[in-house]
This record gives C-alpha cells, structure tokens and sequence, in this order.
C-alpha cells in the first residue's frame, strides 16, 4: 500500500477534509504507543511526503503489517540519531517505532525514542521566530503553538518541513503543518485550495507579515514569496511568480499598451500615469496585483 500526502509541500489536488483524512491515517499508522509497532518511510523535501508499506526501501524489508524485518545493526546516542537524521531526511528516509525503540532504516541504527525526542527539544520546544519579515523554524527542533481554544501543540522541524511524525495524530498539529507548509512551498498560491485569501492573510499578519516580499525558512530550506493585497488576486505568490508577472505586465507594457498617454492608473495604492510610450514606472515590489484601472476604460479600451 502507498500513501501520499502533501501536507508539507506544493501540489493539491484534493480538498482539505480528504487531506486531513490521509493525514490521519498515515499518523496512526506511524504511531509511538508503547507495545504498538509502527513504520515507514518519509520524504522530508519541497517536492513532496512520501510514506510506503510493504516495500523495500534502501536495502529494509518491511512486513505487510508495516513492520521492519530486518535486525538493527546497533544501539547508538540519540544525538547521533538526531545527525543521522538531519544527514538522510531530505532524501527520504525509513524508520520504526516498537514502544521507545526507533530504529532508522537508512542506517539499522537504534535509540530510545524519548531520548530521540529530548534531543529533538520534545520538551523545551521553541516558537516560532518572526523577524525582518522573516518566518523562521530551525531544523532538527520541536516547535509550540497554541490552538484558538488556548490548548498548547508540537510539532517537529525537520529537513525542509513541519511534521508530526513521532506522536500521535493531533489534528491541530497537522493542520498548523499543512499550512505554513504550503506557504513556505514552490507554488503558494496553492493555498487558495485549502484557504480563503482572508484567512491567509489574517493568519500571515497575526504574525507580522501584512504585505509584500517576506521569508519563510524551516530548517535548511528557504522562500521568497510575496503576500499581495489585491482585491481579485490570491494571497501568496511566488518570488518567480512576482518576477515574471512584473516583467510580462510591467515592463513589457502589457498591462497599459491601450491606454491613451495621460492616463492615470493605481497599482499597489499609488496612483501612476501612463507615458508616451504607454508604460508606467511602477517600482519593482510594489503589490503589482492590485491595480484600479480607470472608470473610462474596460478591458483596456477606452469607453465614453
């Protein structure tokens, strides 16, 4: 059997609901209970969570119940585990639980799963950091927030993504994860899917970031985006997304190529008039998704 879920990275075709539900499913199939027995394999990157079962994976056998069936080739610290971890999560990694037994498939290594944990920060987790219009979560690091209801959650920064991976599915976790996972992805604009363009920007200036180019970094990955204002547009775009739509409109003159010299236009809030050659200086990071076109034209053609 093969899930594949994108919690953590670009590509949605599916509805929230169903999201949450693979979620789930995955997360109790992974879970940490003593005496329960669980495993896998994760791809922690920005191109997508793969989690398999019954395959053969670098060399692992797993069992059709998803246990490993291999025997582990030593004991070692949980802050060895912690850089074994940190070496192989990017590309993908097997794992499995056996009540405080982990064991990494990549390697056959083995340690205490609360000792992994407490490497990890499990009990001193940090916050999120937000600075210079940065979003920060450092790598190989549990992370806090509170939910709306007040109640405290973890999650775990790992390679280039937040997870929940070595606990129990704890809805809000998953549902903290998926989003700034999504922000923080190739194609944010994927967020209107799960999200109205309100809440994104609500969640987006509850933190500091209220417009324009801002950062977002989990672990040794990061993103430029860019959070528009504009009335018909979606909340988060690209830094690529930005370049190619202020060259295509911009400074190519797309976006004024019929309308007379004289003409007075807004983007981004500040008002520009149109030059001889039919272009306006519009400076590079203004909210070029929130252009007022003038009442006396439509579609670019001017009306009386």
């Amino acid at each position: 059997m093969n899930i594949r879920f994108n919690s953590n990275r670009p590509s949605y075709n599916w509805n929230n609901t169903k999201l949450q539900n693979q979620q789930k499913l995955v997360s109790q199939l992974l879970g940490s209970k003593k005496g329960k027995i669980s495993a896998g394999v994760l791809n922690l990157s920005f191109d997508g969570d793969a989690y398999s079962k019954g395959a053969k994976i670098s060399g692992t056998t797993y069992t059709a119940k998803g246990t490993l069936a291999e025997t582990s080739k030593g004991q070692c610290s949980a802050d060895e585990m912690v850089r074994d971890l940190e070496r192989v999560a990017k590309n993908g990694f097997s794992w499995s639980v056996d009540g405080d037994k982990f064991t990494l498939g990549n390697t056959g290594k083995t340690c205490s799963l609360k000792g992994l944990q407490a490497a990890l920060n499990y009990n001193n987790p940090k916050t999120m950091e937000v600075k210079d219009n940065t979003i920060s979560f450092e790598g190989t690091s549990y992370y806090k927030f509170t939910d709306d209801s007040g109640k405290e959650h973890k999650v775990l920064a790992l390679a280039g993504a937040l997870t929940d991976i070595f606990g129990d599915y704890d809805k809000e976790a998953s549902k903290y994860n998926d989003f700034w996972n999504q922000v923080a992805s190739k194609t944010p604009a994927s967020l209107g899917l799960s999200y109205s363009t309100k809440e994104v920007r609500k969640r987006l200036a509850d933190v500091g970031i209220t417009g324009g180019f801002f950062n977002i970094n989990i672990g040794t990955e990061s993103r430029t985006q860019f959070l528009s204002q504009g009335k018909n547009a979606v909340a988060v775009y690209s830094k690529k997304q930005y370049d190619d739509r202020y060259y295509n409109t911009i400074q190519s003159g797309m976006l004024t190529r019929n309308y007379e010299p004289g003409t007075k236009l807004k983007v981004g809030g500040v008002e520009y008039t149109v030059d001889e050659n039919r272009k306006i200086d519009v400076p590079y990071g203004a909210d070029i998704w929130d252009v007022e076109h003038p009442s006396n034209y439509k579609f670019g053609v001017k009306v009386e």
